[in-house]
């Protein structure tokens, strides 16, 4: 049966001879084939050839990948890495003329191994390369893991420059107890050298664990630890209660009004650099568009924070006059009061809720 031993993208300067002998059909035997199989793969390298002379070349290539697929051969190789440079795939050509370049010398086919080499030396100049860097303090982190387009990069890759077809990848990191970093890149056409600097992953953030607290004066008849998320706080004198909350309040005010500074200054950064990513008006690429949305996320908790922080402080403020107006005059009797602390977790935020009666 004829194998697909042709092609037709040889250089004008070849003689006539050598030009007749690689267009000659060899039969290649790497495995035995069966001959259904055989017949299809002949049909899907008529059907790419036909496709590559009409031009429409990411058709042609999945025709002529499926046939090399089914029954490797040289000539379906050669076409298939012709195919890749005319698509623009410059780096899964110069792989493919390599892979053709090698198989032609191992079986003595030398104008075969002579014009994927030429190719080759074409398409070595067009190349797009990427350097992925690892930052030293990211490759000591334990556990981490490199994926480009959900593909792992072996270490050894790490900090070598690499050819990669033009186009969109994903670039993603992880490591065990850390955040995940992601990175979208676009290679350009070549040639080219892009690098991607990979940094330290940042931990994850854990939630505290519920709250065992028990505060209690010494002496205080009637009263006895607890274990559960409450405080048991007694008092001797009625202001003292006020202005441990007082200053509670204080503190959960500052605290919110610093985490609204963050998220403010978060959310301008963010919205500027996802601005940067627009162009004629609201048209924004995707990173563009996740980095406002992003912002838009940071401005709404800082709202909620200003909210809170602005309640904590008003309330500390009504609680320090009180205790204050009420003069630290003794009480009759030691009186306990009991403040219960319940943590809460919604679909969009954790707190504590305060309960309990101010004597």
């Amino acid at each position: 049966m004829k194998r697909r031993a042709r092609w037709t993208f040889f250089p004008k300067s070849l003689p006539l001879l050598t030009l007749v002998s690689v267009l000659v059909p060899t039969t290649v035997a790497l495995a035995q084939v069966p001959d259904p199989l055989r017949r299809e793969a002949d049909e899907l390298f008529k059907e790419g050839k036909r496709l590559l002379d009409a031009k429409r070349y990411a058709e042609a290539c999945g025709k002529l990948e499926a046939s090399q697929k089914l029954d490797r051969a040289l000539g379906t190789l050669l076409n298939l890495a012709d195919c890749y440079e005319k698509q623009g795939r410059t780096a899964s050509a110069y792989a493919s003329f390599a892979e053709a370049a090698k198989w032609a010398k191992e079986k003595g086919q030398e104008p075969r191994e002579k014009v994927a080499r030429e190719r080759m030396a074409v398409l070595v100049q067009r190349l797009s390369q990427v350097l992925v860097q690892v930052a030293p303090e990211a490759a000591s982190q334990k556990g981490l893991e490199l994926k480009r387009n959900g593909v792992g990069m072996v270490r050894a890759s790490w900090g070598v420059s690499a050819p990669l077809d033009p186009g969109e990848y994903q670039l993603e990191a992880r490591a065990p107890g850390c955040r995940a970093w992601t990175k979208k890149v676009t290679v350009a056409p070549g040639p080219s050298l892009m690098t991607v600097e990979v940094p330290k992953l940042e931990p994850e953030l854990a939630l505290p664990p519920p709250p065992q607290l028990v505060v209690a004066e010494k002496g205080a008849p009637g009263v006895t630890p607890s274990t559960s998320p409450e405080v048991e706080v007694v008092q001797r004198r009625g202001p003292s209660t006020k202005r441990v909350l007082a200053y509670s309040s204080a503190g959960l005010g500052v605290a919110s009004v610093a985490a609204t500074i963050g998220l403010a200054m978060a959310a301008k950064s963010h919205y500027g650099s996802g601005r940067e990513q627009c162009h004629d008006g609201n048209i924004c690429s995707a990173e563009g568009v996740e980095l406002i949305r992003k912002a838009q996320t940071e401005a709404g908790v800082a709202t909620v924070t200003t909210v809170v922080g602005a309640a904590a402080l008003a309330a500390s403020g009504v609680l320090l006059w009180l205790s204050w107006n009420d003069g630290g005059a003794p009480a009759a009797a030691p009186k306990a009061t009991r403040l219960q602390v319940a943590p809460y977790v919604d679909g969009h935020s954790i707190g504590f809720a305060l309960g309990g009666a101010i004597p």
